[in-house]
């Protein structure tokens, strides 16, 4: 393999397979990353059609249950990743979160020092309090994390709302 780095971008809530390959593609191509680019995707989106659109609380508990259902199929895809010994760049978006930072905390149980290179966390659709929780953990996995949120998010007060819990 003549590259030496590997981004691995896990995408949010109700994003379709083809649509996660083409936000993958398009950072790829917005940071001109050398590398390869690898998406974990999961089970998250909504039935087609207008009336399947207004049942967005429907899709958000699905989604959140199919995330939670993702987290062990997400540790061993990682597992296998990090046996390239390439540099990992790891993107999460959204409720993804909730596939990677469960998947995270298990994994740096049995880990002595990072095995990741740097953590992009973006829009963490994730309870604050079992953030503030696994947060040593997660902090293992990687020489670098980096948060982006915004307090003007409206997807992330949607969930925030939706949970009973400030994301």
């Amino acid at each position: 393999d003549s590259f030496e780095e590997i981004i691995l971008f896990v995408h949010g809530f109700n994003v379709k397979f083809d649509e996660a390959i083409f936000r993958a593609a398009q950072i790829k191509f917005d940071v001109k990353f050398p590398g390869a680019v690898i998406v974990y995707t999961w089970p998250a989106g909504a039935e087609e059609g207008f009336f399947n659109q207004l049942l967005i609380q429907g899709t958000y508990k699905n989604n959140l249950q199919n995330a939670t259902n993702s987290i062990k199929g997400f540790k061993n895809f990682l597992r296998k990743v990090e046996t390239t010994k390439k540099k990992i760049h790891l993107i999460v978006h959204s409720m993804g979160h909730q596939v990677v930072l469960p998947g995270l905390a298990e994994i740096t149980k049995e880990i002595s020092e990072p095995f990741l290179y740097e953590v992009i966390f973006n829009a963490p659709d994730f309870d604050s309090n079992e953030f503030a929780m696994i947060a040593p953990q997660i902090s293992r996995s990687s020489k670098r994390i980096t948060v982006y949120c915004s307090p003007g998010d409206n997807a992330l007060a949607a969930s925030s709302k939706v949970n009973a819990g400030k994301r």
